[in-house]
């Protein structure tokens, strides 16, 4: 909310009527919740702010750019790779070890030549040396010229190319440029919002910048804001007091991140020492079942006792991933449900029904209880970032949280 308000106010302060303030965050749900947020606060200063999630951002850009190509789908790139790697591969790499490597860090990082290769800083990557990026470069070379041929880009390509429509000045800059969600994006969005960022006429309050290392569950490497251009050493203040969630919460939460190291977005990592919740409330749940059966049960009467109370609306509480037998339990039980969709804001009290959506698809949002299911297998406390999508998870509930398992063993715990 803190974006919002600031959003807001500098839009009031804007005299020439072509100025605009810039909102972006990096999914397309989060960017729809905002701007109705933006609407409902102050429908006067909302016709001057522009907000867009960082693809369409950039698509946006391309195409104003003279850009008339598509962004690949899934099924092309996976033909494409099958192409690729059909051959004898590199000595010393696998399939998933050659895509991974294109994705987190050629990719996303707008690499382009041999030589940016070689000394392109892979922070959190396996380590390879020159003879090992000079053996993989071809592969990656005929990857982009097969995107080229077919006229193509993938998602993190049209970043880098609206980044250099920007820079050539293909594209105004924005008034004022503020992101939400700084943690998901990469390199090239990093620079895109650099290059977005008015620098002429020694402008005041250019750029604002809102994320939390805690919530990465997009982009695997940690890049400093430094290294795209971007200076916030000594400007910029870590927010300790928690209005979300409660105490016991966010306890709940920060333990599920034990012993994993968080960035704090610029080349350091994050100190919790001093966080706290301004109210306190239920301690969080944890509850193992064997039987789906049984599980949907304990979910069913979680919630009805919750809506029993009266106190909590179905629209308040949602369950956290959107699993089929979840859902024909609650309604079998009379309790409405209610999918939350991509591109479409949660419609809030005006539609009632216990909400349903994927770790990703609930970030951003809050609501007053979350249940959350997970598998035993998904337990593995070496998969970081299912921890790091369970924390955002139960971070959404802002008093009652139930985290049912489903185990091999029975148990409660």
């Amino acid at each position: 909310m803190a974006l919002l308000h600031r959003a807001v106010h500098l839009a009031r302060q804007l005299s020439d009527p072509k100025d605009r303030v810039l909102v972006t965050t990096y999914t397309t749900t989060l960017s729809v919740t905002l701007e109705q947020l933006i609407r409902k606060l102050a429908p006067d200063a909302a016709r001057k702010i522009e907000v867009t999630n960082l693809h369409q951002l950039a698509r946006t850009i391309c195409l104003r750019g003279g850009w008339q190509g598509k962004v690949i789908e899934d099924a092309e790139r996976e033909d494409l790779w099958r192409t690729v790697l059909a051959g004898p591969l590199p000595a010393g790499f696998d399939r998933d070890c050659i895509r991974d490597e294109y994705e987190l860090v050629i990719d996303t990082m707008g690499i382009d030549s041999e030589e940016g290769y070689l000394t392109a800083v892979r922070s959190g990557r396996p380590r390879l040396d020159r003879k090992q990026r000079r053996t993989l470069w071809p592969v990656f070379l005929e990857f982009n010229r097969l995107l080229h041929q077919r006229n193509r880009l993938t998602f993190e390509g049209l970043v880098h190319q609206a980044r250099l429509v920007v820079e050539r000045g293909g594209f105004t800059a924005y008034r004022h440029v503020l992101v939400d969600e700084l943690q998901d994006f990469g390199l090239e969005a990093l620079r895109l919002i650099a290059a977005l960022t008015p620098t002429t006429g020694n402008p005041s309050d250019p750029l604002c910048l809102i994320g939390d290392g805690h919530q990465r569950i997009y982009h695997s490497l940690a890049i400093p804001l430094s290294r795209a251009g971007i200076e916030v050493r000594g400007r910029s203040r870590r927010l300790k007091i928690n209005y979300r969630t409660s105490e016991q919460i966010r306890r709940w939460a920060q333990g599920l991140l034990a012993g994993v190291p968080v960035d704090d977005l610029d080349g350091g990592s994050a100190d919790t020492t001093g966080d706290r919740s301004v109210f306190r409330g239920p301690e969080p749940q944890v509850r193992s079942f064997s039987d789906r059966t049984i599980l949907a049960h304990y979910a069913v009467t979680w919630i009805q006792h919750l809506l029993d109370q009266g106190k909590l609306g179905s629209h308040e509480i949602c369950v956290t991933p959107s699993v089929g037998f979840i859902r024909t339990a609650l309604e079998s039980a009379g309790i409405s449900t209610l999918e939350l969709q991509p591109r479409q804001a949660d419609p809030g009290q005006a539609e009632p029904g216990v909400r349903l959506g994927s770790m990703q698809r609930i970030k951003g949002l809050e609501f007053r209880a979350v249940l959350m299911i997970l598998e035993q297998t998904q337990e593995d406390r070496s998969d970081v970032r299912h921890r790091f999508e369970k924390y955002v998870a139960a971070t959404r509930a802002r008093e009652h949280l139930m985290v049912l398992v489903r185990s091999s063993e029975a148990g409660t715990g």
